[in-house]
């Protein structure tokens, strides 16, 4: 299953399982960011950001108004649903060691790529996301 398909489901269902099976796929997984102030780079090119403050990532805000880092689940899938609102992609064991550097940042709102919905992970569980048993993700 897609991280997409399972925050939709989650929507449904509050089953607990579901959150579990994300936070195991989550550090395994590819997600798509929106970022502006990037460098010009050759398709594949690794980007390094030097926290000169030129890269700057895009937020949203949760239902109650916390910054949230917006990330975009299946980014190939995303895309392909939203042309544009993604130009960067990473893995989610990256993205957790990135986000725990950002400050003014509650936490991150994975959104769907398949319907209008997300999943926030706020920064308190970000150490049960580290622990959490890896799960392999479909490569699809």
């Amino acid at each position: 299953m897609r991280i997409s398909e399972l925050i939709s489901k989650l929507k449904v269902s509050a089953d607990k399982s579901g959150v579990a099976q994300l936070e195991a796929m989550f550090q395994g997984s590819v997600f798509g960011l929106l970022m502006s102030g990037l460098p010009k780079l050759e398709p594949g090119q690794k980007l390094v950001v030097d926290g000169s403050g030129t890269v700057k990532m895009q937020f949203v805000s949760d239902p109650v108004g916390r910054k949230m880092i917006k990330l975009c689940a299946d980014p190939d899938l995303f895309d392909v649903n939203y042309p544009g609102c993604v130009n960067v992609t990473v893995n989610g064991r990256e993205l957790l060691e990135m986000a725990e550097k950002v400050p003014d940042a509650d936490g991150i709102l994975i959104c769907s790529a398949t319907s209008f919905h997300s999943f926030p992970i706020y920064k308190a569980a970000y150490p049960r996301l580290k622990a959490a048993k890896p799960m392999d993700t479909p490569k699809v």
